[in-house]
């Protein structure tokens, strides 16, 4: 009986230490809705880069903020998807035109289809047309 004692407790210390190091960590994944993405390639992947973020079921904002390096205005573009098993499901597209001379430009935009489910597996994906130079698009998408 005493061993039987002690291996209860062991399970019991066990799961509590488990639950309190994943309480910080769900709460951290599930405020993940930050944007911040650095371009100095033509393609990110917040997929690719372990970026989800949580949304809800409905209509999709992305509230951003963009930044180009010179005195060009580039356009970047910013793709919603949700992973999944097989072919990840597409939301669509938006535009964000970055300020030029290190300015940002703020804007919100919807992603033309509706989000179809609440879930933790929505990602972003961004590109812009060229390699030589930096996109920097920062703020929040939600819904």
């Amino acid at each position: 009986m005493n061993e039987k004692m002690t291996f209860v407790k062991g399970t019991m210390a066990l799961i509590v230490g488990v639950s309190i190091i994943s309480t910080p960590l769900l709460t951290a994944y599930a405020a993940s809705n930050e944007v911040k993405i650095t371009m100095e390639r033509r393609y990110v992947s917040g997929k690719a880069n372990n970026k989800f973020h949580s949304l809800n079921k409905g209509t999709v904002k992305l509230n951003v903020s963009a930044k180009g390096f010179g005195k060009s205005k580039p356009s970047s573009t910013v793709a919603l998807y949700k992973s999944k098993i097989g072919v990840d499901q597409y939301y669509g597209r938006v535009s964000v035109s970055s300020g030029a001379n290190y300015y940002y430009k703020n804007k919100t935009k919807e992603f033309p289809t509706k989000a179809d489910k609440k879930s933790s597996d929505y990602y972003l994906v961004a590109e812009k047309a060229m390699d030589r130079y930096t996109v920097k698009i920062e703020g929040k998408v939600s819904n």
